[in-house]
């Protein structure tokens, strides 16, 4: 399980935002690049304010590794085997059809249009799970 603390820097009903502070051993960590909780650059993540912290108070903030690993795969997985899935198609259907023009240009655009239509599907899918707790780290223990 991911773990972090932060200080709270504002609340909005049941969720918290709080600004993760690196560890110093961060730093020198060979994955500090992608271990972050947050890709916020300002370090500030919204997690599920169960214990009902306030400003200003330090907080212990998970999240289950699972839900970073679907994130992930949703981001990546994906959107690359969907443009390959449409890559492969057109350029079998191309030969087969004798389509006019190189087939791996068809295979080019079918995977260049399989990568938008479905970014514009996990567009609409993100926004129906945005608001669903489980998938938001979580206050776990107000520290001081």
């Amino acid at each position: 399980m991911l773990e972090e603390e932060g200080v709270v820097v504002g609340v909005d009903g049941g969720i918290a935002r709080v600004r993760i502070e690196p560890k110093g051993t961060c730093e020198s960590c060979a994955s500090s690049g992608s271990c972050k909780m947050t890709p916020d650059p300002t370090g500030v993540l919204e997690a599920v304010n169960t214990p009902g912290a306030r400003i200003g108070q330090r907080v212990r903030v998970t999240m289950k590794p699972g839900v970073v690993l679907k994130a992930s795969f949703f981001l990546y997985g994906i959107p690359l085997t969907d443009a390959i899935i449409f890559a492969i198609v057109a350029k079998i259907m191309a030969v087969k059809m004798e389509l006019p023009g190189d087939p791996d240009l068809w295979a080019f655009g079918a995977g260049l249009l399989g990568l938008i239509t479905t970014y514009l599907v996990m567009k609409l899918v993100y926004r129906l799970i945005e608001g669903n707790p489980d998938f938001k780290p979580r206050i776990v223990e107000i520290i001081g």
